[in-house]
């Protein structure tokens, strides 16, 4: 993409005043007539956006494709989103000082959606700008943005690939407790307590490997003094590959350190509604052990 030739039509739309059909047609013509986009080009873009001009549905499905492009696909390895990324997209929206747009938030959702992996920080920030926004706004949670945290949750490059990690579930328990008198669209209960549930009961699992990851098995790959031979002659002779991390209780037993957490996460908003007493009936009812200390958490409540 030629940067002078995306500025000078950025230019003459922030003078036009608006983003229309033709303007979204020339951008798109110059931002795909090369593979990559640059971050100079991204900013631009980024730059345009934060003008807040009005605009048809256009113009907010260009931005979401080619910065999701420049975000998953252009950074090596391709699909996967680095530290580095993520913080210069948290940067780029936190910048500007008001709530997040819903295009900001399309953008996060659509580039976790897909990447293979991406930092477990881009998930958690997109839940708390959800509840940013809902709490800007009539503060209740719609149906619109039951939908937009499922997809958040579990996006292919969640942190616990398909499964709610700890950063996630605190995000959701601060939306239900800053939401607790609203009259919250009623899929909101029902996605809280599976979503804790799935933290809390969730199985031993093995993470996604993060860009890093990827490239230093890339680096090992290209490096011709490593030997091959070695790691064979390891897997034939019967020693023990390097332990996976993973949770250390199994499925389905709330350990103390899990009944712990819940119990500091409920007690803190000293009274319990009705989504965390639906929580806990479903964690006692699918737990196996620790339901002397959800019952203990109840009666404390």
């Amino acid at each position: 993409m030629n940067e002078q030739a995306l500025a000078s039509i950025c230019a003459g739309i922030a003078a036009g005043g608006k983003i229309g059909p033709d303007q979204v047609r020339a951008l798109r013509s110059v931002i795909f007539a090369e593979v990559n986009v640059t971050q100079a080009e991204a900013e631009t873009l980024f730059d345009l956006h934060d003008r807040n001009l009005p605009a048809g549905a256009e113009w907010p499905e260009l931005f979401i494709e080619a910065m999701s492009d420049f975000i998953v696909e252009q950074a090596l390895p391709r699909g996967y989103v680095s530290e580095d990324n993520a913080r210069w997209l948290i940067g780029m929206i936190e910048r500007d000082v008001q709530v997040w747009s819903r295009t900001e938030l399309e953008l996060v959702v659509k580039v976790l959606e897909k990447a293979i992996s991406a930092p477990s920080q881009l998930c958690a920030f997109a839940l708390e700008q959800v509840r940013l926004s809902v709490l800007a706004g009539d503060k209740r949670i719609s149906a619109d943005e039951v939908e937009l945290i499922r997809r958040v949750l579990y996006a292919k490059s969640g942190s616990g690939g398909f499964w709610v990690s700890r950063p996630e579930a605190e995000a959701l328990f601060d939306l239900d407790e800053a939401t607790a008198t609203a009259e919250n669209d009623r899929g909101w209960g029902e996605l809280f307590v599976r979503a804790i549930g799935n933290h809390v009961l969730g199985v031993a699992r093995p993470e996604r490997p993060s860009a890093d990851d990827v490239r230093r098995m890339g680096a090992w790959l290209d490096d011709t003094s490593a030997s091959p031979g070695r790691f064979l002659r390891r897997m034939l002779s019967g020693a023990a590959p390097e332990p996976v991390e993973a949770a250390e209780a199994p499925a389905d037993v709330i350990d103390h350190a899990e009944a712990e957490w819940l119990r500091g996460r409920i007690l803190r908003g000293g009274r319990i509604d009705a989504n965390v007493r639906a929580l806990l009936s479903f964690l006692e009812a699918n737990a196996i052990q620790g339901g002397d200390e959800l019952r203990d958490i109840a009666r404390r409540a």
